[in-house]
């Protein structure tokens, strides 16, 4: 009725204050519409009313104006003004003028709500300011943390900074409680989450710099863990700003878009202008080249990577020959073998991405354990703790890009948001790690580079475990259990030709030295590769079955079997060849077979189950 509304109310307090007052005017004008512009009764006593409201909300204002002297200006100027329109409202209601009809009164009646809404966005901003103020101390704590260079004064300025951050948390958590706008209350959350994470590591990396100044690695940990929290401060300025990071939206994957607005708008193509016909093919030339990427990356397998090209080419050449057909002409068949290749191109992507993410993601703790073990130990071999530091970042890089890869066709813009902060959660902490294991290796007796360590342990494991949950929720589950138990079947493949390999050239050389250590880290890649698809079903079986169930659903029996018989005996079988060279060839073949056939078999429990349950749904 007063366009308020859509102009004013970023806050849920800003939009509570000026509902009720746009809602009396509301009335009003429909009061003014029965009357025509008589002035009645009814209509008096709700422009009585909205001046008391507004009456109310001037003293309050004037109050907030004494206790904030950066706002007082402005907001007494705004209280000055509305109090101008207030007395004009005043002696219409109360005089006798005959000449003054309905319609003058609603038209005051809205001119004091914009005045009313123009005190609200000042007394808001006063809350921003105070905001403004606590983070000023924040980044003096801060710097007067990266300056510090005594031991005893670091747990005092600790002390203050706890205290100021425990201020702003609760600044930020009421402000992010009032903001109407879901993706920057999501975004405050994310700054708090990551406050919270950073000040322990800040205190143990403060600690190690100070008490070894000598340790350049000691330092630079420190600074990583201050870079960080200054970053969030700026980001956090430009929330309050009213800015917002595109990394934070929540949207659609490049590829799912793509392949979204190729197939809509196919349709057409032949019917297009020539501009909108290069938009086409530039969109579909985009599909290709991400299709390409992830067909020519490591872990996708020969097949899928043949039809992947093949199905781009094709793609290509059916496009072509659609916008080249006669307008006229029925194109419907043609139309839909196009949609049919696109999404047979998309499956094969999907089965594609899955490649990688089955193939990084069920041992994701071991390049840091590596890391981890080699600096305890102490720099013994610094070339072997450069070796682990590069892999333990090139795996980092290739979670990475599987997570993008996963989000880039996932249609889940919610979940997408959500891993593309987990990836620049452990993007950022794995620098951060990579010193704090250079600390430890220089000095592997230091209790409080230990203590660092202990932390940072922590912190890699919880992100890292949320990256994983993250990129689990948007990877469909029955494809990802078809491609985890074929490359199972690779494995179990691989293990029988190693044990005819090296069981052959013991034959041929009696007494020769045998080498297992490729037979056990294909047992160990099958093992934990089986161990991370059962965990992926009881995540998805917790999720539809009550917890007082669990323990009778048929699925999660086949999940316990298989995890504490048939993986125990399969790693059994293995150590006794690998270790105490027992010929024990058959059986571990037949074991491991074993694992698979067992996998195929929980497969079809949990479709069947999963089927049974979406069929109770609907």
């Amino acid at each position: 009725s007063s366009g308020i509304n859509a102009e004013y109310g970023q806050t849920k307090s800003i939009r509570g204050a000026i509902n009720p007052l746009a809602n009396q005017v509301a009335i009003m004008s429909s009061y003014y519409n029965k009357k025509k512009g008589v002035k009645s009764r009814k209509l008096l006593h709700h422009a009585k009313h909205v001046n008391e409201i507004c009456y109310e909300l001037i003293k309050f204002a004037r109050e907030v104006a004494k206790e904030h002297p950066d706002v007082e200006y402005e907001l007494n100027q705004a209280c000055n003004r509305t109090c101008d329109v207030y007395n004009v409202m005043k002696m219409k209601i109360e005089g006798d003028d005959k000449h003054d009809s309905a319609g003058t009164i609603i038209d005051i009646a809205k001119q004091l709500i914009n005045n009313v809404a123009r005190i609200l966005i000042v007394t808001d901003s006063a809350d921003l300011i105070l905001i403004d103020k606590t983070i000023e101390e924040v980044k003096q704590c801060l710097k007067a943390v990266e300056q510090c260079i005594e031991f005893c004064a670091l747990d005092e300025i600790f002390q203050k900074l706890r205290s100021v951050m425990d201020v702003l948390m609760k600044q930020i958590a009421s402000r992010q409680m009032d903001l109407l706008d879901t993706q920057k209350k999501d975004e405050l959350g994310v700054v708090r989450s990551m406050w919270m994470r950073c000040k322990e590591r800040l205190y143990t990396s403060s600690r190690v710099a100070i008490v070894h100044p000598e340790l350049e690695s000691g330092i630079t940990n420190r600074n990583l863990v201050l870079q960080e929290m200054n970053e969030s401060i700026k980001k956090l300025q430009a929330i309050i700003k009213g800015r917002s990071s595109s990394e934070s939206q929540s949207k659609a994957g490049i590829l799912a878009s793509c392949f979204e607005e190729f197939e809509v708008s196919v349709i057409f193509a032949n019917k297009m202008k020539r501009e909108q016909q290069t938009v086409l093919q530039n969109n579909l030339a985009i599909i290709i080249k991400e299709a390409s990427s992830i067909a020519d990356s490591a872990s996708t397998r020969e097949e899928r990577q043949q039809n992947i090209h093949r199905l781009c080419k094709d793609c290509e050449m059916l496009l072509n020959v659609l916008i080249h057909s006669n307008p006229d002409c029925n194109n419907d068949k043609h139309i839909e073998k196009i949609c049919w290749t696109t999404g047979q191109l998309r499956h094969y992507l999907q089965l594609a991405t899955l490649d990688h993410i089955d193939d990084f993601y069920f041992l994701p703790h071991i390049p840091f354990q590596w890391l981890y073990s080699i600096s305890a130990e102490g720099a013994k071999d610094k070339d072997q703790l450069r070796e682990s530091e590069h892999e333990m970042v090139q795996h980092v890089l290739n979670l990475e890009m599987i997570a993008r890869m996963a989000c880039s066709l996932s249609v889940e813009s919610y979940h997408n948001k959500v891993v593309r902060f987990a990836i620049a959660n452990i993007a950022n902490l794995v620098r951060q790690v990579v010193f704090a294991t250079r600390s430890l290796a220089n000095q592997p007796k230091s209790e409080l580079i230990k203590q660092n360590m202990d932390v940072y342990k922590k912190a890699w494991s919880k992100e890292l475990n949320n990256l994983v949950e993250a990129v689990d929720e948007i990877t469909p589950v029955n494809e990802y259990l078809y491609i985890s138990i074929s490359h199972a079947k690779e494995n179990v493949e691989l293990i029988s030709q190693i044990l005819e390999a090296e069981f052959s050239y013991q034959n041929e050389n009696a007494g020769g030295e045998k080498n297992w250590a490729d037979l056990d880290q294909t047992v160990d890649a099958l093992i934990n590769r089986t161990y991370r698809v059962l965990n992926v079903i009881r995540e998805e079986r917790r999720k539809v079955v009550d917890e007082r169930y669990l323990a009778n659903d048929p699925v999660m029996g086949r999940c316990h079997h298989l995890a504490k018989y048939t993986l125990i005996e399969t790693k059994k079988l293995c150590d006794e060849i690998v270790k105490e060279g027992k010929p024990k060839k058959d059986a571990l073949k037949k074991k491991s077979g074993d694992v698979v056939s067992q996998l195929c078999k929980l497969q079809i429990a949990f479709s069947k189950a999963t089927t049974r349950c979406d069929a109770y749904i609907e």
